[in-house]
């Protein structure tokens, strides 16, 4: 990997990812069997690329499939900032494009590289709402080869939260509590609401982390209460209080 990838430490992490994911959350119990079956050493292992192009980054992920495990073997990450000067002009300006354009000859270079076999890639406000941002990808595909897709906002929104889905392992059963205090008539929903999120949140500490930068560590994530959750039982907890102050 090159001196901008972002990978922590410059390691080459690796993480199992079960076909059966559970309703919610990123974080699996320790020890979890493998789903799949496992795989043929044999067998060809297909290669995944995944490309962000948004207003400021230009970002690219690519990993590696090993029977039920992912393994990323390259990344990059560029500060391109594509988006300058677009809400006041509607276009994407010739020096932030020719910044862009180098960033993703690099990302065509590494798929080439590695041998990627399945790719997408994404672009999404500055070239949707830029005049010329269908213009500017024409002439991306021309002079990289690479495809972009520009995304509307919900599924921007969308891909932006599965990527929090830690914050899921307490938000979810929490809210389940809140509106089952709700439903019951209770005196103080918003405290079944903080308790369930904190009763989550300390659990995921005997869970190993499956997702997001926490799953590099693998099994050293057990013993360790996930951030994103832990975050959720705050401010749950925070709302709890200023809910009894108002009583």
């Amino acid at each position: 990997m090159d001196d901008e990838a972002r990978t922590p430490s410059g390691l080459d992490p690796a993480h199992r990812e079960p076909r059966n994911r559970l309703p919610w959350g990123r974080r699996w119990p320790a020890r979890h069997p493998r789903q799949d079956g496992g795989g043929s050493r044999d067998e060809p292992r297909p290669s995944y690329a995944a490309l962000d192009l948004g207003t400021n980054n230009c970002r690219l992920l690519v990993a590696r499939a090993e029977g039920g495990s992912f393994r990323v073997i390259d990344a990059f990450s560029r500060i391109v900032r594509l988006g300058e000067r677009v809400a006041a002009t509607g276009v994407l300006g010739e020096a932030a494009m020719a910044r862009t354009i180098a960033a993703l000859r690099v990302c065509a270079a590494k798929l080439k590289r590695r041998g990627v076999t399945h790719y997408r890639g994404v672009a999404t406000q500055a070239c949707r709402e830029a005049r010329n941002g269908a213009d500017f990808l024409a002439r991306v595909r021309a002079e990289t080869g690479l495809a972009l897709d520009v995304i509307d906002a919900r599924e921007e929104a969308e891909l932006a939260l599965s990527g929090c889905a830690a914050l899921l392992d307490a938000l979810v059963p929490a809210t389940d509590a809140l509106e089952e205090a709700l439903r019951s008539g209770s005196a103080d929903p918003a405290q079944a609401f903080a308790t369930t999120a904190r009763e989550r949140a300390d659990a995921t500490k005997t869970m190993q982390a499956r997702r997001g930068r926490a799953s590099y560590t693998g099994e050293r994530s057990i013993g360790s209460v996930d951030a994103g959750a832990t975050a959720v039982a705050v401010m749950a907890e925070q709302i709890a209080a200023g809910w009894a102050d108002r009583r």
